[in-house]
């Protein structure tokens, strides 16, 4: 059987930018990515694929990387904000020149829900930080194989907070990602 690779991380792991901080800095949104991205490739490993962790700076670093390995697929672990406190829910970003990339983001966020956590939508991958801005997210479109960014929760919604905080919360979310992951490389992939 040829070698599976996957390319899975948590987003927001550099040192001036850890996400989004909440509760006077008690919720600070990498540590929630890391933790989850931690459960998604320890399950992925166990089911026999070769994960690979990436780091550091978005274009200089994680796209040249996860280019040169040649993965399957690659996710970044994200949790979200926004200035409405009631959008809640994990969602999934696609590029949305990407058939296959918007399938993964369908199955995965599916296996959120099927989890019993609130899910809000998938999503094309247009630079969210200028709403009329055809640009794309670098990490779903510079990445030469299907690829999607998970926000698993807002920080800006109390509920979702409620969520993130409970002890199975990590290896809740992280297990529905990693199945929904294995459920698509072993149905949509040669």
């Amino acid at each position: 059987m040829m070698e599976q690779i996957l390319a899975i991380g948590a987003g927001h792991d550099i040192p001036f930018d850890l996400g989004k901080v909440v509760l006077d800095g008690k919720i600070k949104e990498f540590f929630y990515n890391q933790r989850v991205a931690l459960v998604v490739q320890e399950d992925l490993i166990d089911r026999g694929y070769t994960v690979h962790d990436f780091e550091g700076h978005l274009s200089q670093k994680k796209i040249p990387f996860i280019n040169l390995i040649h993965p399957i697929l690659s996710v970044e672990i994200h949790h979200n904000a926004n200035n409405d406190t009631a959008t809640r829910g994990a969602e999934t970003i696609h590029h949305p020149n990407s058939k296959k990339g918007k399938l993964l983001a369908e199955v995965v966020l599916e296996a959120i829900k099927e989890e019993g956590f609130k899910t809000n939508k998938v999503h094309e991958g247009w630079y969210r930080y200028n709403p009329k801005s055809k640009k794309f997210f670098a990490f779903t479109s510079r990445i030469k194989v299907p690829s999607i960014i998970i926000e698993c929760a807002y920080f800006t919604n109390w509920a979702d907070v409620k969520t993130v905080q409970q002890n199975d919360y990590p290896k809740r979310m992280g297990k529905a990602i990693a199945r929904g992951v294995n459920w698509y490389v072993k149905t949509h992939t040669n």
